[in-house]
């Protein structure tokens, strides 16, 4: 993210930057950048930068609850003895994005990217995005309890403008 909380993002279309005077559009792709959201296949080579071929993909198709998620900025009731609490309206009505690609930038070095498109229904706003890794998909960066076992977590929200 950058100093204010704004996704590191890209529009696809032209490679320009993401910002508020050059915001997301609905039904538009996206390409995100960040780091440690997923394995990717085949391994990286370490310091130096991700080749041209072959492409560094998610190494494995993501469980339901895995993946990008844009939505309201969500206010868990955080944390009781581990757990979470969602409010009503949370994660659980919303879906993932629709993803072209999850895996590693090419020719950079240890940085993941998600190419994404923003709904076509998506109200004009500042969105939270947030890569969910299997529970406590709520953006607050918490890992969960079931049971006496921490089950996941999702990455700290960024704030994604929509125009």
């Amino acid at each position: 993210m950058d100093e204010n909380g704004y996704a590191i993002a890209q529009h696809a279309s032209g490679y320009s930057l993401v910002t508020l005077r050059n915001p997301a559009h609905a039904g538009e792709t996206i390409i995100a950048y960040g780091d440690d959201f997923f394995t990717v296949w085949p391994p990286p080579p370490i310091g130096f930068a991700v080749p041209l071929r072959p492409l560094l993909q998610l190494s494995a198709p993501p469980p339901a609850d895995y993946g990008l998620f844009l939505q309201d900025y969500p206010n868990p009731i955080v944390p009781i003895c581990g757990g979470c609490l969602f409010p009503s309206g949370s994660f659980t009505d919303t879906p993932a994005l629709q993803t072209s690609f999850q895996g590693l930038a090419l020719t950079l070095v240890g940085i993941e990217q998600i190419n994404f498109v923003v709904p076509a229904g998506q109200a004009a706003g500042d969105w939270a995005l947030f890569y969910n890794s299997g529970s406590c998909p709520d953006g607050s960066g918490y890992g969960c309890e079931s049971g006496a076992a921490v089950i996941g977590a999702s990455s700290p929200y960024v704030k994604l403008p929509v125009r």
